[in-house]
């Protein structure tokens, strides 16, 4: 309203200006409502806006996942050149020195030697009496492969004098009419168990090199064999585990009997046992009966395990915490204290939180793999 239409409702009576006034007291109080509701709507877009910026830094993480900086497999980077990360250091490709080769090799004693001298020269003198110079080159091969089929035959014989009847007994390894030889056995448990490969290529093997066609309810039945005799042996190794100040744990999904399983293993230097679990997590290793010091990836599933002294393996913590800063840029500290503070005490997190401030001001190497030799984050979970 402009000053001329103020004057004029003033001069008007003063009814008209409390029409006016009414008038704009009411505007104002519409105002004031749209404003309110505006405010309520910007509350709740801006929540909105809130879990959905949290969902694209999720999505966004799950799509920068890989095998580099995370707990997923190689198989699972697709068709995607892995980026190398080392540095040229100048040095030609190859072996370098002072590296152990493998090279083949001329035996001193070859299984066989075949030999042929000339006896007669192009004008017909006689060279059977001439001292010859020799030079040799050796062929490694392996013989036809052909299985080797052996019958044992059992007699009985009866005393024509007292007639007592004497028989002589078979093998005691030798149990049915027919059967498999321990070699062609372990054969198909290397193949099968140590190699991997399918039960259908692993006949397929048989049959193309050895001529034995072999079916693939055999390879199972020999594994079942194999694995009851193996009881005594993986009750060593699981002791000796259970024994051993150190352990690493580590697990893996498989698929078994049509479902998604997971597969335990417990290693040190010279033992690694494993074990089909449903389970991932604590119930898995508190039914396998592990109890030691843990070396683990700093999955929950391990770190539950409280009763167990742990080391965090600083190689897959730092791929971890790589994935957490280049989606949320937090400080090293602070995603120290986020992933570990539900499971250690104050004074560790200040003390490890030091301690990992103090490794990215001086950086560590960066690595392609594992080291041979895991440097390790250690602090006691047991009960106090």
């Amino acid at each position: 309203m402009d000053e001329f239409s103020v004057i004029k409702t003033y001069n008007e009576g003063i009814e008209a200006v409390i029409t006016l006034v009414k008038g704009m007291n009411n505007h104002i109080t519409e105002l004031t409502q749209q404003i309110s509701n505006l405010k309520i709507d910007m509350s709740a877009l801006s929540e909105s806006n809130q879990k959905l910026n949290g969902r694209i830094t999720e999505l966004e993480a799950r799509l920068n996942k890989n095998s580099g900086n995370s707990n997923k497999p190689p198989s699972s980077d697709g068709l995607k050149k892995p980026r190398n990360m080392r540095e040229k250091s100048g040095k030609p490709t190859g072996g370098q020195p002072g590296h152990e080769g493998r090279t083949l090799n001329k035996v001193e004693n070859p299984d066989e030697i075949v030999g042929v001298e000339p006896d007669k020269c192009e004008c017909g003198c006689d060279l059977s009496d001439v001292k010859a110079s020799c030079q040799t080159r050796q062929v490694v091969e392996i013989p036809e492969i052909k299985t080797k089929v052996t019958e044992y035959r059992m007699f009985k014989k009866e005393c024509p004098a007292c007639k007592r009847v004497h028989k002589t007994e078979f093998p005691e390894n030798v149990t049915q009419p027919i059967q498999y030889g321990e070699n062609m056995q372990a054969l198909m448990a290397y193949l099968t168990n140590y190699q991997l490969l399918p039960l259908e290529r692993a006949a397929e093997i048989l049959s193309d090199i050895i001529g034995q066609k072999v079916s693939e309810g055999t390879l199972v039945n020999v594994n079942n064999r194999l694995h009851e005799k193996l009881e005594e042996a993986e009750a060593s190794i699981k002791q000796q585990l259970i024994e051993s100040p150190v352990v690493h744990f580590d697990e893996t999904g498989v698929r078994c009997s049509g479902k998604t399983q997971w597969l335990h293993s417990a290693s040190t230097e010279q033992l690694t046992h494993y074990e089909v679990h449903e389970k991932r997590g604590a119930k898995a290793a508190n039914d396998i009966g592990f109890r030691s010091t843990s070396a683990t990836d700093a999955l929950n599933l391990d770190l539950s395990l409280c009763t167990m002294l742990f080391t965090i393996c600083l190689f897959s913590f730092n791929e971890n915490t790589s994935l957490i800063y280049k989606t949320t840029r937090q400080t090293p500290i602070t995603i120290f204290i986020t992933c570990y503070s539900s499971i250690v005490s104050v004074y560790t997190i200040i003390y490890y939180s030091i301690l990992y401030a103090l490794c990215f001001t001086n950086p560590l190497p960066v690595f392609n793999k594992p080291p041979e030799k895991t440097v390790m984050f250690a602090y006691d979970m047991q009960p106090r």
